[in-house]
């Protein structure tokens, strides 16, 4: 019953922030982190970890942001889930890039990279390149972003990604300024 209780007071959160109602998002989310710490449910706090990073990050919270994936990155490594690990990374990188530490955001972006190369999950290296793209265009490197963007895109273009497309188009088109 606890389980089933942590997963719905998730799923409300994810409504919440869906919505735009942090305040409630959060809420939820630390009761269903409550929940799965009582349960020692580790998969469950890292997703739910991962969702407050998120909403933290979406409000401008980056040290809270980044504090919380990090212990998401630690929790997803100590369960073994790779995959997890290389998009939380990425997650996290983000948060760095926003603060303008392009330096650690490019390691993080390149470690997760590896990660995805290394898993074949080809839509992780396509947002990977793209991720490392945008940190090139936001350093002035217009060029390494373009090529960046178009590695990106013909992962996405391959795969039939259309998400994926549409996005690099957007990124491709800002550097035409």
């Amino acid at each position: 019953q606890t389980k089933l209780r942590a997963r719905a007071l998730f799923a409300a959160g994810v409504m919440a922030s869906g919505q735009g109602d942090y305040r409630t998002a959060e809420a939820r989310f630390k009761e269903s982190l409550e929940s799965t710490r009582e349960l020692g449910d580790k998969h469950g706090m890292a997703v739910t970890l991962n969702a407050q990073a998120i909403i933290s990050r979406d409000q401008g919270y980056y040290e809270k942001a980044r504090d919380l994936f990090e212990e998401t990155v630690g929790l997803w490594r100590e369960l073994g889930d790779q995959q997890a690990v290389a998009r939380t990374m990425s997650n996290l990188a983000s948060v760095y890039r926003l603060q303008g530490d392009y330096a650690r955001a490019r390691a993080l972006y390149a470690e997760a990279l590896l990660i995805f190369i290394h898993l074949g999950d080809r839509t992780g290296v396509a947002w990977s390149l793209n991720s490392q793209g945008d940190t090139a265009r936001e350093q002035g490197d217009l060029a390494a972003a373009r090529e960046l963007y178009d590695k990106g895109m013909v992962i996405f273009q391959e795969l039939g990604d259309q998400w994926g497309i549409a996005g690099t188009l957007g990124d491709l088109g800002t550097l035409a300024r």
